[in-house]
């Protein structure tokens, strides 16, 4: 299950990751939280990405996926870097089905 939630922060503002943590209540959950600014300029990607226990993906995935956010924010908006986010995560899942790790 993949729950999507966006909230109002202000810049330097790390309730993200304490809401993603609340609201990942399933082992079969992804939670993505997006922090939603005014500001134009994004020092670090507004973004907090958890995974429930039986979710096989890596820290690694989920650095991409931020990364993948991070890298459309300021160009496309926060509807195409929360797409590419989640095609990253997703295309890193089937790349672990194909090499067997599942």
């Amino acid at each position: 299950m993949l729950t999507i939630y966006t909230m109002n922060i202000t810049p330097g503002d790390s309730n993200l990751s304490e809401k993603a943590m609340s609201l990942l209540n399933t082992d079969n959950t992804v939670v993505i939280v997006i922090g939603v600014e005014n500001s134009k300029k994004h020092i670090q990607p507004p973004i907090s990405i958890k995974v429930g226990d039986s979710v096989r993906i890596s820290d690694l995935q989920i650095h991409n996926a931020q990364a993948a956010f991070a890298r459309q924010i300021n160009d496309g908006g926060y509807t195409s870097a929360t797409v590419a986010a989640i095609q990253t995560l997703q295309n890193s899942g089937e790349d672990q089905q194909q090499n067997g790790n599942n």
